[in-house]
């Protein structure tokens, strides 16, 4: 897994766990950051899958370029490509972020501030077929957030033939 968090701080010498509290489109949230950070993501994503590796990229990916990229990324490699595109109540979020300020060893600037910007500006997710993308609703158990992420990527490997059923069969 790539963490654009975690990668983001990486690029800039920051150690992972520091907080950066920036204001949206500086420093470290500037469009020159975020460009930076993707261009990294997908290099070490191609590298990745240039060993026979899958790797999953963990990041907002609000613009409809940067899923553009990763996409033109996957197919350069021939392999899967699947978008989550995880959603939940503002209501919900707030806390959560909330909560995270004051847990240490996180990677994540997150916080409502840069949560509400982020949600603005996001590019509607409309370039993929709906078996390609997966949305799953965040507000939900952890637990039931994940069976529901696991259940589509099954659903679109076993679709585009990637897998056949008996070889998911759990022994």
């Amino acid at each position: 897994m790539i963490s654009s968090d975690v990668l983001r701080k990486e690029v800039t010498g920051i150690p992972s766990t520091e907080r950066r509290y920036q204001n949206w489109e500086e420093g470290l949230y500037s469009p020159e950051a975020w460009n930076q950070t993707y261009q990294e993501m997908h290099g070490k994503a191609a590298e990745t899958l240039a060993l026979g590796v899958s790797v999953v990229l963990d990041a907002s990916y609000r613009r409809r370029t940067w899923r553009q990229d990763a996409l033109r990324l996957a197919q350069e490699a021939g392999v899967s490509f699947i978008a989550l595109e995880y959603g939940c109540p503002s209501d919900v979020v707030k806390p959560r972020l909330d909560t995270r300020l004051d847990q240490p060893g996180v990677s994540s600037d997150g916080r409502w501030e840069l949560y509400q910007q982020q949600a603005a500006a996001f590019e509607p997710f409309n370039e993929l077929p709906e078996s390609d993308h997966i949305v799953l609703d965040t507000a939900a158990l952890e637990e039931e957030t994940e069976r529901q992420g696991l259940y589509g990527i099954y659903k679109n490997l076993l679709s585009a033939g990637a897998w056949t059923q008996e070889a998911l069969q759990v022994k």
